[in-house]
């Protein structure tokens, strides 16, 4: 289980998570929502133990992140996957090779095993050809370049696994590929996920449970039918100003509680980072 207890960080002073917490518990598939520079992407750099919360604990398990050494952190890592938004290949290296790089890293198998392993993970997201393997990340279409990125989150088989932005830049088909390649592997690798989108449809075909931050606090958290039924809701039936910001983004809405341009000094804090 991943747990985060009353975190908070800022940067130069500016408050980017006020006070979160949350549970994504074994097996479960956790998507977070929320609008840009809401603090998102610096929760799973906390999760990671990338970075340090100003104040409350982090945990991954029975390890407390936030008491962990960097040296110690190392280990805890091998169990967590990551994909990037950009996918981060690299692109001195061919698929093959960014696929095996965390193998090789943390010499976790032999070579012969490596490339048993590279292969079965391409095949695993759609790209098992043997010729796709020696091709550089350059050569690759931007759904492809994705793919290999969750090969290699795969490869050192985790039991966590954090998506930052999966379907970001990626056509309405390709981003549905993607979905449904993100909610198998849940299912079939048995990994506990936490993804973070701003996209509603892959929010729905992701999760088991939708989790919203906004301004650093997490002001909802349903599961998906609950989810879609207030989103269906009409205005006027909502009860809070929170139910009505979850709404607002949800369907999309312009108007709003939530303004386009910086309205509060937190959102005006952002807008300078």
């Amino acid at each position: 289980m991943i747990r985060m207890e009353h975190v908070r960080k800022s940067f130069s002073g500016n408050p980017v998570l006020r006070d979160v917490s949350l549970e994504v518990h074994d097996g479960e598939s956790v998507v977070l929502i929320g609008r840009s520079g809401s603090g998102k992407s610096v929760t799973l750099r906390n999760i990671l133990g990338l970075i340090q919360p100003d104040e409350g604990q982090v945990w991954v398990d029975d390890n407390e992140v936030t008491a962990m050494s960097p040296a110690e952190i190392m280990p805890l890592r091998k169990t967590i996957g990551m994909l990037f938004q950009n996918a981060a290949l690299w692109d001195s290296m061919n698929v093959f090779d960014n696929v095996a790089l965390a193998l090789r890293h943390h010499k976790m198998m032999t070579e012969p095993e490596i490339v048993n392993r590279v292969y079965e993970c391409l095949e695993l997201v759609g790209l098992g050809e043997k010729s796709v393997a020696k091709r550089a990340p350059s050569d690759l279409s931007g759904g492809m370049r994705k793919r290999v990125g969750l090969a290699r989150a795969i490869a050192v088989q985790p039991k966590y696994m954090l998506y930052d932005e999966p379907t970001t830049g990626l056509d309405p088909i390709m981003a549905g590929i993607i979905d449904t390649l993100i909610r198998d592997l849940n299912t079939r690798l048995h990994t506990t996920s936490l993804t973070i989108t701003h996209d509603m449809n892959s929010a729905f075909t992701i999760a088991d449970r939708i989790i919203m931050l906004h301004r650093g606090k997490i002001i909802y958290s349903g599961d998906v039918e609950d989810t879609k039924v207030l989103k269906d809701t009409p205005i006027g039936e909502l009860k809070s100003e929170e139910e009505m910001v979850v709404h607002q983004l949800l369907n999309g809405d312009a108007e709003g509680l939530i303004k386009p341009g910086p309205t509060d000094h937190y959102e005006k804090a952002h807008a300078h980072q």
